[in-house]
């Protein structure tokens, strides 16, 4: 992502405000609101489909606008598919397929009025396990734009044995947002043997860093001079699923 220094009153009012909600609220069947957040919902690997829908309200500006959504498979489990509604409905793409998927067909949202075509499925297929999904809306003018808003969408089967136990036990970033000064990111993971990093995606889903995690406490620290001023988010990865991802900021007073 190519982006300009980011003024230090717009970094503070996205920190205060935008990061709850953004460019979109995000509400589920019960009206709550749900950006950046995790809704889980209850899977039968018996049955040939599960799905969820979410409203979306444009909450910038005055005028319409032309908002499109990128899908990223977070958690993929082999032998299940899975697709999604924005604009159009797309056909079942199998898991691993299309690791970011993006709508090509974009919605005009004009502000205060709800949409509610947005669905997200999934066919388990008969296979167990939990995968998740990351949407995030946009812009089609700026999609890299830091009040893009996100919601992680779990579908959770039958646990197998190998998922039960979450080696994650937390993480904390200082400063969070780093303005003209580097990012420590503290990790703290259970013992384990499995292979673990945490690793740096910008906003449209590229991978920009790669760092391996120990077991215990690890630090790792972002050098403000290796990075673009703008959005990212933090994800820590064990065996090439996440278990926890952070929307960081890396910006400047000037």
């Amino acid at each position: 992502m190519e982006r300009t220094l980011y003024a230090l009153t717009f970094i503070s009012l996205f920190a205060s405000s935008a990061g709850a909600q953004g460019l979109v609220a995000i509400r589920n069947g019960e009206g709550e609101l749900v950006n950046g957040s995790v809704v889980f919902v209850q899977t039968d690997i018996s049955q040939p489909l599960s799905d969820i829908g979410l409203s979306c309200e444009l909450l910038d500006g005055t005028d319409a606008q032309q908002i499109n959504v990128r899908r990223y498979e977070m958690w993929p489990v082999a032998g299940s598919s899975n697709y999604f509604c924005w604009g159009v409905c797309y056909n079942p793409v199998p898991s691993g397929e299309n690791l970011s998927w993006l709508s090509q067909h974009y919605v005009n949202m004009t502000p205060g009025v709800p949409v509610n075509n947005f669905h997200s499925y999934y066919e388990p297929n008969n296979t167990p396990g939990t995968t998740r999904f990351r949407f995030v809306w946009f812009r089609t003018s700026d999609p890299g734009a830091a009040d893009s808003s996100w919601v992680d969408i779990d579908f959770g089967a039958a646990v197998g044995i190998g998922e039960r136990t979450n080696p994650f036990l937390g993480m904390q970033l200082m400063p969070n947002p780093a303005l003209d000064s580097d990012m420590r990111i503290s990790v703290e993971l259970a013992q384990t043997g499995q292979s673990a990093g945490l690793v740096i995606y910008n906003a449209l889903g590229s991978k920009v860093q790669q760092h391996k995690l120990t077991p215990g406490v690890s630090m790792i620290t972002l050098r403000r001079e290796d990075m673009v001023s703008g959005i990212y988010f933090a994800s820590v990865e064990v065996n090439g699923r996440v278990l926890e991802s952070r929307r960081i900021i890396i910006g400047s007073r000037r």
